[in-house]
């Protein structure tokens, strides 16, 4: 079961077509090898306050084998500024909790008991909740293409681990680089990525991978897939 966790803030419109342009690449590696597997997203919902019970929703119908379905549901919009997408994760796990046994007809707002649980991170900036901690405010600029290091963000980071490691998740990180950021290809410098700074932990020590937001999307993915 992968779910994706969409930055759903304002710059983020032009990464979620791209996903839905090269989702075909990351389904042909699957089904190549195979594999089982079912598409969920679920948005930080950047322009709604920390405590908004939407946050972690599984967007449209649940997780799906359709992968048109999928490539609707990645365009989740963008609006806002915050974007709390390790936490967003997690609530989206315990929201499709208790996972279906194995046996049991699956249910698309569940995960399965029997199945690896993925978790995608797309975002553009740092995880919020490792930015408040790691650059001592929440409110670093995009601009500001740097890796934080307040000793607080490491706490905060370990914290995520556990309970992604917790929950038999593996996470991968579709962000930017680690550590100054990077530029996409004809985008302004000012248009610069903030490097993905808590998500891109959370991923090594999860047993995932990191890949490039400013990188080819089709390679991302069919890397990622693997």
């Amino acid at each position: 079961d992968i779910l994706w966790v969409g930055d759903d803030s304002g710059s983020m419109e032009d990464d979620q077509m791209a996903v839905r342009a090269a989702a075909d690449a990351m389904a042909n590696v699957l089904i190549a090898a195979e594999v089982d597997f079912r598409l969920a997203v679920t948005r930080t919902r950047a322009d709604d306050n920390r405590n908004d019970p939407r946050r972690g929703r599984l967007e449209g119908s649940g997780f799906t084998r359709s992968l048109d379905v999928f490539k609707e549901d990645i365009l989740v919009g963008a609006d806002g500024g915050w974007e709390p997408g390790l936490f967003t994760g997690l609530e989206a796990i315990d929201n499709s909790l208790p996972a279906t046994s194995l046996g049991e007809a699956d249910d698309p707002m569940r995960l399965r008991d029997a199945a690896a649980r993925i978790v995608i991170h797309m975002s553009d900036e740092r995880d919020q909740d490792v930015e408040c901690a790691a650059c001592g405010r929440c409110d670093a600029a995009e601009g500001e293409a740097y890796s934080c290091t307040e000793p607080e963000g490491q706490l905060v980071m370990d914290q995520f681990i556990a309970d992604y490691q917790a929950r038999d998740a593996v996470t991968f990180a579709l962000v930017g680089d680690i550590p100054d950021g990077c530029l996409q290809p004809g985008a302004s410098p000012d248009d610069n990525f903030e490097p993905g700074q808590g998500y891109d932990e959370v991923a090594n020590a999860t047993g995932g991978r990191f890949g490039s937001l400013c990188g080819v999307m089709e390679a991302s993915l069919e890397d990622e897939a693997r």
